[in-house]
């Protein structure tokens, strides 16, 4: 309690607060000393002056001759309401006011306003709670050091938004990734970048295309519209296993360069050239092994068989017929069942087919035939013709 006696000083001691910030000070003793009353101004003389005590003779004094220089010395002043105003300038800030109607918070008093804060940063229990939108409002660069993990856990949505257009994740403060937004939004990775989804990968373009670069040139382009894909340069496919191309309707293979290649272990084995004749070209042999039928459908109705192109053979049509040709000339009509041969047939010399009888010397058959017949005496029949000319 304060003195009775006017003259008397007090002499209960307590803190001297020697920094401007008095008003910090004060609350922060009064939270830690709720039994002490400043009735009789013991604080505002430590906020005031660098005295130990205040006097009301003293402050009668100030009312009758104003301040001394010895008594009330205040950061260079010597009016004790200028001490008093700049100690409500601590509190309310410059041009003063009413606490209870300058706070924003639900308790009026300064001693509960700051439990009400102290709530919210909660320091021991590591948390920051409100019950309406929280702003974080900086001048300046805004760095959080965490020594553990640090998650973001809402609700609703996490809005990040950069008027700088660049979004930065770096790594033991490497840059690793930055996103860069504006018309074209860019991802730049430092470093190989991977996605990894234990389900599907969705690209989705509602302009219709999928570029891929190589050091910004376009090297491969799906055009989603025409379902095409579309590569600048050399576009080769490398796998370690089968490469598979399932298609539900047509598989077209479509080559600006009028080749379409077959490579075995990166040895060219079958080139096809495409024009006015479209030709296949083997390295080693060719064969179609079919376990039915294999079908030669010429619309011009003939197939050709060369040599390093060189003809030596063709298989002609022949009104629904064959004709063998033997380069280009007719060797063979066949009519049905008939054969019409339009050279001389010669039989072997020996072996198989070959004619035994010495006493016969051609070897062809109508050189074998005209020799018999030169040997059969002349048959006539009753009417006297002769049957063996």
């Amino acid at each position: 309690m304060a003195s009775t006696n006017p003259t008397e000083a007090v002499k209960i001691p307590h803190i001297i607060y020697e920094t401007q910030d008095t008003f910090q000070q004060m609350i922060f003793h009064l939270n830690d000393n709720a039994d002490v009353y400043d009735s009789d101004l013991r604080y505002l003389d430590s906020a005031i002056g660098d005295r130990n005590m205040l006097t009301t003779e003293a402050l009668s004094r100030v009312e009758r001759y104003g301040c001394t220089t010895d008594m009330l010395p205040i950061h260079g002043k010597t009016d004790l309401v200028v001490a008093i105003n700049e100690l409500d300038s601590d509190l309310h800030g410059a041009g003063g006011g009413n606490f209870a109607q300058l706070t924003h918070t639900e308790a009026k008093t300064v001693v509960g306003a700051i439990n009400e804060i102290e709530a919210v940063f909660d320091a021991n229990a590591g948390q920051i709670i409100t019950d309406s939108a929280f702003d974080i409002i900086t001048n300046g660069d805004w760095t959080s050091a965490v020594a553990g993990d640090f998650i973001l856990d809402v609700t609703g949505d996490i809005t990040l938004d950069a008027d700088g257009n660049n979004i930065y994740f770096r790594d033991g403060s490497v840059t690793r990734l930055t996103h860069t937004m504006g018309p074209s939004n860019t991802v730049t990775s430092n470093g190989n970048y991977i996605l990894d989804a234990t389900g599907n990968i969705t690209l989705d373009a509602d302009a219709g295309q999928i570029v891929m670069k190589d050091d910004e040139v376009d090297v491969f382009r799906f055009l989603l519209t025409s379902t095409t894909i579309e590569t600048v340069g050399h576009l080769k496919v490398t796998s370690n296993d089968k490469i598979t191309i399932d298609a539900e309707d047509d598989i077209i293979l479509d080559a600006g360069g009028n080749n379409i290649k077959f490579d075995a272990s990166g040895q060219e084995r079958i080139n096809w050239t495409l024009g006015a004749t479209n030709t296949a070209y083997v390295t080693g042999a060719f064969v179609v092994n079919a376990s039915s039928g294999i079908t030669l459908d010429n619309g011009d109705g003939f197939l050709t068989l060369q040599e390093d192109g060189t003809t030596y053979g063709r298989l002609v049509d022949l009104n629904g017929d064959l004709r063998i040709q033997s380069g280009t000339t007719t060797a063979i009509d066949f009519s049905g069942a008939d054969a019409e041969f339009k050279g001389v047939v010669t039989l072997p010399s020996t072996g198989v087919g070959s004619i035994t009888n010495g006493n016969i010397s051609a070897d062809t058959v109508h050189g074998a035939i005209d020799e018999l017949n030169a040997r059969v005496p002349n048959v006539y029949n009753r009417a006297g013709t002769l049957l063996n000319p």
